[in-house]
């Protein structure tokens, strides 16, 4: 690799943007971007720096999907995106999971309830008075307590062989399934927030964009959400180009016969507007500090620019209302040539003879308001 090749390389680099790993984050502004569902635009100013931008998601984005991509922009390169991530799905397995161990658990209280409850009844019929009456006394006892003793005896059978078993069984399953639906929900891996730690550090004029797709696959176009963090200027000229409107101040004399001779007097004119192309440059303070005069889609500047009539050139300046950047309205005074009397001569004045219009006529510069409209393009059209 040739050397010359090798400082290219090292100059370009040097001029894209510091991606770093959350660990080396340390030190930096934080800049908290949190996602929530639904479309969202959002733009913030920097001051020129190092920052690092952490990203979170809310519970219902993560249960979803979300991919995410960051761009910088830099005056004089191509929009580049730096990096790329994706929020992994799983919070719905997760949720689901979380009902079928609920449901399990119910099941195996149930069956734990009803096993207890067998349990109990067996106990209170062996500690019934007429199941220990015949016990001892082999049948002496009354007859209705012998029917009594004969008919718990046969349910505390039943309750010990039949009953118990089968609620036992029940609950030892409701208690293995229980603890399979925990198994399966502890063994869920968790949403994972897949967007690392971003961080740039940023000059003057930086944009930095973070576009976010939630619950789609195409992230070519169309994002969900924007993010835009742009890096203030001390202000930005735009060039445009317009016309200019003036009205007409010229006054422009000749010489017309008189009785002795001739006599100096003042030209009707007619031309009440006057107008001229021009090129308007056109300053704008930074956007984040000039919100006191941002009104109706307009956006408060200063103008300045050379325009040309006929016969000679325009110099102007003023104040600027720009309608969403392409079309603007400007206003201020304008320093160009008008037609006057000449110093040596005056209005009324009697002559021998016929002078010319050129001879009796200067052109001088003279301020005059004006009105201007102009056109933003991002290239001359010419």
């Amino acid at each position: 690799m040739s050397s010359r090749l090798l400082v290219v390389l090292l100059m370009f680099v040097a001029t894209l943007p510091i991606t770093a790993r959350a660990d080396e984050c340390d030190g930096m502004t934080q800049i908290q971007i949190n996602v929530a569902p639904g479309p969202r635009s959002d733009s913030k100013y920097l001051q020129p720096g190092s920052y690092c931008f952490k990203v979170t998601f809310a519970k219902e984005v993560v249960d979803g999907s979300a991919s995410v991509k960051w761009y910088v922009e830099r005056e004089d390169q191509p929009t580049l995106p730096v990096s790329t991530g994706k929020v992994t799905s799983g919070g719905g397995d997760k949720q689901q999971a979380q009902s079928d161990l609920d449901a399990a658990s119910k099941k195996e209280e149930v069956a734990q309830d009803l096993l207890e409850t067998a349990k109990k009844r067996q106990r209170d019929l062996e500690n019934d008075p007429s199941s220990i009456a015949i016990q001892r006394s082999h049948g002496s006892i009354a007859v209705d307590d012998a029917r009594k003793a004969v008919r718990n005896s046969a349910e505390i059978e039943r309750l010990a062989k039949v009953d118990i078993p089968r609620l036992q069984k029940a609950f030892e399953e409701a208690r293995k399934d229980r603890e399979k639906k925990q198994a399966v929900l502890d063994n869920l891996p968790e949403a994972k927030e897949a967007i690392t730690m971003q961080a740039f550090t940023l000059d003057a004029g930086d944009k930095v964009t973070m576009k976010v797709w939630i619950g789609t696959k195409n992230t070519d176009d169309n994002p969900t959400q924007t993010y835009a963090y742009e890096v203030e200027t001390g202000g930005k000229w735009q060039l445009g180009y317009g016309f200019l409107f003036m009205p007409g101040h010229d006054k422009e004399y000749v010489s017309r016969a008189a009785d002795s001779g001739f006599v100096i007097a003042r030209k009707s004119n007619r031309n009440a507007l006057t107008f001229a192309p021009g090129l308007i440059w056109s300053w704008y303070p930074n956007p984040s500090r000039t919100s006191s005069c941002v009104f109706g889609g307009f956006r408060c500047g200063f103008a300045a620019g050379i325009a040309a009539d006929s016969s000679s050139p325009i110099l102007f300046a003023g104040v600027q209302g720009t309608y969403h950047q392409n079309i603007s309205f400007n206003l201020g005074v304008a320093v160009h040539q008008e037609k006057r009397l000449a110093g040596e001569y005056h209005e009324g004045q009697s002559l021998t003879e016929s002078i010319d219009s050129d001879t009796l006529n200067k052109s001088v510069y003279r301020p005059n308001l004006y009105f201007g409209v102009s056109f933003r393009f991002d290239k001359s059209p010419f």
